[in-house]
């Protein structure tokens, strides 16, 4: 039997190589790398966090989702409570800025979800019971194929409704920071497809009993909480058929133990392999969501004035100076520019070096385009 997390086999239905665990050699001399990510973490699991104590200490009690709700979070009776919930998370992952100033901010966003949520999944009919950071770890690992159990892992937030007819529906949640590339978003519906599947074998998570399961809907969704508290909340449904768990579940099994990396849209920070010492090699330009140096990207409407979160890798044609506070121009031929922001460190990058970066991306003409940069390495 094979014993695994959601995550991990989420990797190995990718690539297996991005399954398998790093060994953390010393850095390669000449090839430097450097990662803002950080501060995009820290913001990410405070907004975890906030959801997290909003479902397991208010809407878990009302079996309600209401916007409403959130904002009376930081007011004088729940402050205090917020207060000492977040400052024991903050000791073992960093939130950063935990203000009562900063939660007020960040909460703005987090409401407009939950009050979009809340419209949304007012046809699965009364909302019966919510449950947030539900735990994998049950003392027993969870079957979820003949081959496979699951053994650790967390499901972001679950939400059961009752209807007319006592059917029931069970809605899987897995909070995201950002939904800009819906293209490169497939491990994380692997992962949320795990989480169905592990309720379906384990109904006690979502406080059901193994006899409603047969009347029981599965629903799973990606739903952003982070970016612009002014914009509407992105939402992504996942499949949730037997036969598409099914298949990914055989995938990932077949591939668990190989070495052998598949290149693809799934490639990012996510894989342990992208920005390592020992990078993987197998990673190209055209095999990426976004090729810089492709016509399609300098064309395409879709490109144009969207933001959009992505690995690329490009080849430099004229040696470049990168340093801090310069323009940092990469040329990339046909008088097309791609400018990098947030460079830190004096580099020259010589012609034919192969360079690969991840961040947000935007090309604001048919001849510039500017990424800000949170993961640098060159490659060659």
């Amino acid at each position: 039997m094979l014993s695994s997390s959601a995550s991990r086999l989420s990797k190995a239905y990718l690539c297996g190589k991005m399954a398998q665990p790093l060994a953390a050699p010393p850095p390669t001399s000449g090839t430097p790398s450097f990662s803002y990510s950080s501060t995009s973490q820290e913001d990410g699991n405070l907004r975890h966090a906030l959801m997290e104590f909003y479902l397991k200490h208010i809407a878990s009690q009302t079996l309600a989702l209401e916007g409403s709700q959130m904002r009376d979070m930081v007011g004088v009776e729940i402050w205090g409570d917020l207060n000492e919930f977040l400052e024991n998370k903050n000791t073992n992952k960093s939130l950063g800025d935990i203000s009562r100033l900063h939660c007020r901010k960040t909460l703005k966003k987090l409401r407009k979800a939950i009050n979009f949520l809340s419209n949304s999944f007012q046809k699965y009919g009364e909302l019966v019971y919510i449950d947030s950071e539900v735990t994998l770890d049950t003392g027993t690992p969870i079957n979820v194929s003949d081959t496979i159990q699951i053994e650790r892992g967390e499901i972001d937030a679950v939400f059961v409704f009752k209807n007319e007819s006592d059917e029931i529906t069970v809605v899987v949640i897995d909070w995201k920071r950002g939904l800009s590339n819906p293209e490169t978003l497939i491990q994380y519906k692997c992962q949320i497809q795990a989480y169905v599947r592990c309720i379906q074998s384990e109904p006690t998570l979502a406080n059901i009993t193994q006899e409603q399961i047969q009347i029981t809907d599965f629903k799973a969704y990606l739903v952003e909480i982070g970016g612009n508290e002014g914009t509407r909340p992105k939402i992504i449904e996942v499949d949730t058929d037997s036969e598409s768990i099914d298949n990914f579940l055989s995938t990932a099994a077949t591939q668990f133990e190989s070495s052998e990396a598949t290149p693809g849209f799934h490639c990012s920070s996510w894989c342990r392999w992208a920005f390592a010492s020992e990078h993987c090699n197998s990673i190209t330009s055209d095999s990426l969501s976004i090729n810089v140096q492709s016509d399609e990207f300098w064309q395409d409407l879709k490109y144009h004035e969207t933001m959009l979160y992505a690995l690329v890798q490009f080849t430099i044609e004229t040696p470049t100076i990168l340093e801090i506070g310069g323009k940092n121009t990469i040329n990339l031929g046909n008088n097309r520019e791609l400018h990098l922001k947030n460079i830190d460190f004096y580099r020259i990058l010589e012609r034919n070096s192969v360079i690969r970066v991840e961040g947000s991306i935007i090309r604001h003409a048919p001849n510039l385009a500017h990424m800000k940069v949170k993961h640098f390495k060159i490659i060659e």
